[in-house]
């Protein structure tokens, strides 16, 4: 342990140092994740000079950090907006803070995904003219009970009104053989009668896709609902974030970072969109000056996982976070109870 504050360049340094000694010593390629503040001063250090050893350092940009700061420029750019009142009918509004801000990771991408799937839902009621569930107040009030209640001729004149806009206004034919394929290839989906791969070529899949398009160009005219598809857009920058980390794609990780920067630089999250940038640029040429690493990262070994499972990819700042950080600041430990003195970390 180095006796020193982390962001301490000396200590910095001596870190590096260590690392490349030691990789050195057993003939690896040596590779260090760190969050952005200390990544940003590993480069400093490690571009310093030229002929230097640290040059052979591999430094990795930390994707759960990443993705925390992601998560504050989602909240920064959707302020004002009724997101935070949104959230606030499901989680406390103590929580919704840390949410917005990119402190409760869990919270928050489980938040978004919630109002993402109900922005879907009211996209797909609006282009495929369906009819959402109606969604009845558990707050009840006997003696409104009579007056809350409908009647069986005003159930039919609701009916008939509903008949004659449908008489009105026919759908095409063409639409409905589509609308009624899809939901069979779903049925088929869902009972695993069908692979993933025969979905993606479907021409339902095609024709689905050409609805919401065309929906979304006439949305476009509204400022408000521009807004709110371009946080479905961001959020769904979240989703290829996340899966590229968990099933260990390394393309998607790259993509979605590139994806991410124009939000970062919006929302006034400066320094992770020039640590961004210029990490993009370095992988770029990664398999140029480190093959190896290339290869291995191309096979998912970027992310670490603790299970043979498909969906079980972490990201290598979350572990740190998770093994070593919960040990020496969880109750008992260095830093809260036994102290940080020479005596208790010899221990």
């Amino acid at each position: 342990m180095i006796d020193m504050h982390p962001t301490n360049m000396s200590c910095v340094y001596s870190t590096l140092h260590f690392v490349s000694n030691l990789a050195a010593k057993y003939k690896v390629k040596p590779i260090l994740t760190f969050d952005q503040p200390l990544w940003w001063k590993a480069q400093l250090v490690d571009s310093e000079s030229s002929d230097s050893h640290l040059r052979s350092l591999i430094l990795q940009l930390g994707g759960f950090h990443t993705q925390m700061s992601y998560l504050g420029t989602i909240g920064h750019l959707m302020t004002g907006s009724g997101l935070r009142e949104l959230l606030e009918v499901i989680y406390a509004p103590d929580a919704v803070v840390h949410m917005l801000s990119g402190k409760a990771v869990a919270r928050a991408v489980r938040g978004h995904f919630l109002v993402d799937s109900v922005l879907n839902a009211l996209l797909a009621s609006s282009t495929f003219d369906i009819a959402l569930p109606s969604v009845v107040s558990e707050e009840t009030d006997p003696a409104n009970d009579k007056k809350g209640q409908i009647s069986a001729s005003e159930c039919e004149e609701m009916e008939e009104r509903d008949n004659a806009c449908s008489k009105n206004e026919p759908r095409d034919n063409i639409d409905d053989l589509y609308l009624s394929s899809s939901l069979q290839l779903f049925d088929q989906v869902v009972k695993k009668e069908v692979s993933a791969e025969v979905v993606a070529s479907s021409q339902e899949l095609d024709w689905i896709e050409a609805k919401f398009a065309e929906t979304k160009s006439k949305l476009l005219t509204s400022r408000r609902s521009r807004l709110w598809l371009q946080y479905m857009e961001m959020l769904d920058i979240l989703r290829r974030f996340i899966k590229g980390e968990r099933i260990g794609n390394w393309n998607l990780h790259l993509h979605s970072m590139k994806e991410m920067l124009p939000y970062l630089a919006a929302s006034g999250h400066s320094l992770y969109a020039k640590s961004v940038y210029i990490y993009l640029q370095q992988m770029q040429t990664l398999q140029e000056q480190h093959p190896v690493v290339f290869s291995a990262f191309s096979a998912g070994y970027h992310v670490l996982r603790r299970s043979d499972r498909f969906w079980a990819g972490l990201s290598t700042d979350l572990v740190i976070e998770q093994t070593l950080m919960r040990c020496m600041k969880s109750v008992g430990r260095l830093t809260r109870g036994r102290g940080m003195g020479d005596s208790q970390r010899t221990q």
